[in-house]
């Protein structure tokens, strides 16, 4: 593994482990939140103990006057991209806003965990990115609380393109060029559902759902989802950087409270990094094995992945996960594959058609898209 992933790696575990602790400490009973505490600490002390012997100062003050107009270029983008995306209310902001400031707020100015309701109904939601905000919030107050987030989502979204640099090496900017500015082609789609091609200049049009098929762009997932989005953006590069399988599991049970939706797709991700990335290759079962089924996986991942589990499937709207075919035409599901990603996928293949990944992403995006969520009656 690059030392820039190292680094990266390290800092994307200690952006994840502050949010679970706080939810740790805030949700959970003490004899349950004392000892995974004390275990996550101990893998994160793990993580950073050899930070002296790989980035000594030597080689901190070498990367940093090596690398010194990315990171100011980056960190830039970093502040302009969330500043515009309405993250801590400095610019407008959409109406999805309206009800995640509101749940912001109630989680700054009501004791943890949240009850509703006259206290008969407790809140449950994929929160943990606010978490630290929401704290410094109850500290501080709502306006630095506002203010906090801001900071927190820039320092997420500057890691995540940090790891987009070092996974393109020389042409960085290119790649995020696309990802900010580009997105599936969802007017063309639009234009032949037959809505109004004026339309797509309209505030309140959304022209990604034309077909019922939803494939949001990455800059309209930050502008919509945006407690999701960061966190699957951090956590589908630390995974594909894995060099082992020593605390993937343990990374897809803290997912669980950060991005609930996307953790589906990380989880085949994680899979596909488990037996075949870092699977077991000959003469190596019993490296692989050691490198499995460890002690993170098991004492810390299980326990979260159980815990975590059962708060989101507490959800009022996640009570029932199914597999079948929404009632909409096949010509919307044709379309949405060709515009969304089939078109993407044919032009790239040339480059990473041997690439087994390339057919496990394709084939996961062929029938994501057919996972239903049916809220509770």
């Amino acid at each position: 593994m690059k030392e820039d992933y190292k680094i990266l790696n390290k800092f994307t575990f200690l952006y994840l482990y502050i949010p679970t602790v706080i939810f740790l400490f805030g949700w959970c009973k003490l004899y349950i939140s004392i000892p995974l505490f004390i275990l996550l600490t101990i893998v994160l002390i793990k993580m950073f103990s050899n930070y002296k012997e790989e980035f000594n100062n030597e080689k901190v003050i070498n990367y940093f006057k090596k690398n010194k107009k990315q990171i100011l270029i980056l960190l830039f983008i970093s502040l302009l991209y969330v500043f515009l995306s309405g993250i801590g209310g400095y610019v407008y902001q959409n109406n999805d806003h309206i009800y995640r400031n509101s749940l912001f707020e109630s989680m700054i100015n009501n004791s943890w965990p949240i009850l509703e309701h006259n206290g008969e109904i407790y809140m449950v939601y994929y929160f943990a990115l606010w978490l630290p905000a929401a704290l410094m919030g109850k500290i501080f107050g709502v306006e630095f609380g506002y203010f906090f987030f801001y900071i927190w989502c820039t320092i997420g979204v500057f890691l995540f393109f940090n790891y987009i640099k070092d996974f393109s090496k020389k042409h960085y900017w290119l790649p995020i060029l696309i990802f900010v500015f580009f997105s599936g082609l969802d007017f063309i789609e639009n234009f032949l559902y037959g809505g109004d091609p004026g339309t797509i200049f309209s505030k309140a049009y959304h022209i990604e759902w034309s077909t019922g098929y939803q494939f949001s762009s990455f800059t309209t997932q930050i502008f919509w989802v945006f407690n999701q989005c960061i966190p699957a953006w951090l956590l589908t590069f630390y995974i594909l950087s894995l060099k082992d399988n020593r605390i993937i599991g343990l990374l897809i049970a803290m997912s669980l409270i950060f991005c609930t939706l996307p953790s589906v797709g990380l989880a085949i991700l994680a899979l596909y990094k488990i037996f075949y990335d870092n699977g077991i290759k000959k003469g190596k079962f019993k490296e692989w094995l050691k490198h499995t089924f460890t002690w993170e996986n098991l004492l810390v991942g299980v326990p979260i992945l159980i815990i975590f589990g059962l708060f989101v499937k507490s959800n009022a709207a996640g009570g029932v996960i199914t597999y079948g075919i929404p009632q909409l035409k096949i010509l919307n599901y044709i379309l949405t594959v060709i515009y969304e990603f089939g078109i993407y996928y044919f032009l790239v293949h040339k480059y990473h058609g041997k690439n087994p990944l390339f057919y496990v992403s394709f084939i996961f995006l062929l029938i994501c898209q057919f996972i239903q969520i049916i809220k509770k009656q």
